[in-house]
């Protein structure tokens, strides 16, 4: 064949689009995984300040969680899951008044834990990300 036949030519962008297929594939699973791994430290490092630093509130032994917040992180394709797990909507609204005498934590826990570290997360993943994964494939076409 001759070097630049249509047939040459179809082989190479072939070439070349299997190589940006799996280095887009590759870059988005890479660039996902710092993604999960900032997720799990700051949303639990955000759980610290409503109870007091251990992230575990008092007197909630008796519930399944044992009254203590963390997160669950999983990466599924090109989507990162950041889940809660414990009472994170008292660290995000507060207790409101309860029982006889309980006047409520809104004032004390209800300081949008949760919020204030996921909004950054999500705001620096969706630059981060998109800039991991275009370096890759740029790289790719020329490579």
């Amino acid at each position: 064949m001759a070097s630049g036949s249509a047939i040459q030519v179809g082989a190479d962008v072939a070439s070349t689009m299997a190589n940006v297929n799996r280095a887009l594939v590759k870059s988005a699973k890479e660039s996902l995984r710092p993604v999960a791994k900032d997720a799990r430290s700051t949303m639990r490092s955000a759980a610290g300040p409503p109870t007091g630093g251990d992230r575990r509130f008092s007197n909630m032994g008796r519930y399944n969680h044992g009254g203590r917040l963390d997160v669950t992180v999983s990466v599924r394709d090109d989507l990162v899951f950041v889940g809660s797990k414990g009472p994170w909507k008292i660290a995000e609204e507060g207790a409101r008044p309860h029982r006889v005498n309980h006047p409520g934590t809104r004032r004390s826990q209800g300081r949008a834990a949760w919020s204030r570290a996921a909004d950054p997360l999500a705001a620096d993943a969706a630059t981060e990300v998109p800039r991991i994964i275009t370096k890759a494939v740029e790289g790719a076409f020329r490579g």
